[in-house]
């Protein structure tokens, strides 16, 4: 495709992903040493208990008239 359209919304990024935001956090002082720092790109989330912060929430209940399809247009109320 020699003539490509541009969509001014979107730009090339040489690199995406963990590794793009990775590099561009770097570049704004990131370092995966530095306890200050949080790397949310990689490895597993934290899952336990956090302290001072509310109850998790382990269930959520769901009516069996709520496991229905959405209707094709979608639900107005949604939108």
């Amino acid at each position: 495709m020699a003539d490509e359209v541009a969509i001014p919304a979107f730009r090339t990024v040489p690199r995406t992903g963990v590794i793009y935001v990775t590099m561009e956090a770097h570049k704004r002082g990131f370092r995966s040493s530095d306890k200050t720092w949080v790397n949310l790109g990689q490895g597993q989330p934290e899952t336990g208990e956090l302290p001072g912060a509310p109850p998790r929430v382990l269930e959520v209940p769901v009516h069996p008239a709520d496991q229905d399809y959405a209707p094709v247009p979608g639900v107005w109320e949604l939108r």
